[in-house]
């Protein structure tokens, strides 16, 4: 049984203190430790800390308890601690594990992973063990994840996108550029999902847009005038959006789009910018 027994070592983020009054070595989070002058890995701790110590302290962040949340987790899922713990969760091998903790990879983490045979408690576990603190999920995401809540997903944060190229646009102002794009890209050997081609008969529009944002690596987004600044629909010209005004699926999709890429999912958000409906676009579609 584990027990939550205490929290006097906490500090406030808040307030801009600082991690490292009190730990757990085989719980702490990569960026806790440091490599001293001579070469040792060492902890950041606030205790006799000067600023000749050699080392900066570390503001404390909750990203550094969802590292800790995911040791607990690996030790639910495995029955084995992510390092050889003493019963105190101190490390046993100091030197060794925080030098690996120090420089923990991808690699580093695969094979960890490897003996987690649930897929989702494994991607969940990826995203808490993740070296970039930035990266970690938060406590409302894994509240909210597949493997907690049991919800249907396409794709996982971490796996690879089965598409390349996602193209957002008007369908009543920039079709033809869309299908010439769309034409264009696939010729390059590209995966693209454009609606007209993958929208499967019969699926619901909000989960088909949905999906394939989501399931691709590079969102194209086509700005023309009538797209996004058209003088005779409202609706249609962001200048004129207010709180009441209709949700636009265009303006939606390019929401998504930022959720997506602010969590890493989407390598890239690329603006295609469109002239007046006179001058021709086929030029932009060589830089493809």
């Amino acid at each position: 049984m584990l027990k939550l027994i205490d929290l006097d070592g906490a500090v406030s983020f808040n307030e801009g203190e600082y991690n490292g009054l009190k730990f757990s070595t085989a719980c702490l989070p990569p960026e806790m430790i440091y490599r001293s002058g001579n070469g040792e890995y060492k902890v950041r701790s606030t205790q006799d800390w000067t600023p000749e110590s050699g080392y900066d302290l570390l503001p404390a962040s909750p990203s550094q308890d969802m590292w800790s949340l995911g040791c607990v987790f690996y030790l639910l899922c495995t029955g084995a601690t992510l390092f050889q713990a003493t019963i105190e969760d101190n490390l046993v091998f100091v030197s060794k594990d925080m030098a690996v903790l120090y420089h923990w990879t991808e690699q580093t983490k695969r094979e960890k992973l490897s003996i987690v045979t649930d897929n989702l408690a494994r991607n969940l576990l990826s995203l808490l063990l993740n070296k970039n603190p930035a990266m970690r999920l938060d406590g409302e995401h894994v509240l909210s994840h597949p493997f907690l809540t049991g919800a249907h997903f396409c794709r996982l944060q971490g796996e690879e996108p089965e598409w390349d190229v996602f193209i957002s646009y008007r369908v009543d102002s920039d079709s033809g550029h869309a299908e010439e794009l769309y034409n264009a890209l696939c010729q390059k050997g590209l995966k693209v999902w454009w609606d007209k081609r993958c929208l499967e008969p019969g699926q619901n529009w909000e989960e088909g847009f949905c999906s394939g944002p989501v399931d691709s690596s590079i969102i194209l987004c086509l700005m023309s005038k009538f797209a996004i600044n058209n003088p005779h629909e409202s609706r249609w010209n962001f200048e004129r959006l207010e709180t009441s005004s209709y949700c636009d699926n265009v303006l939606l999709e390019w929401r998504l789009a930022l959720e997506l890429k602010a969590r890493g999912m989407l390598y890239g958000i690329i603006p295609v910018m469109i002239g007046d409906p006179v001058s021709r676009s086929s030029a932009l579609f060589e830089l493809f």
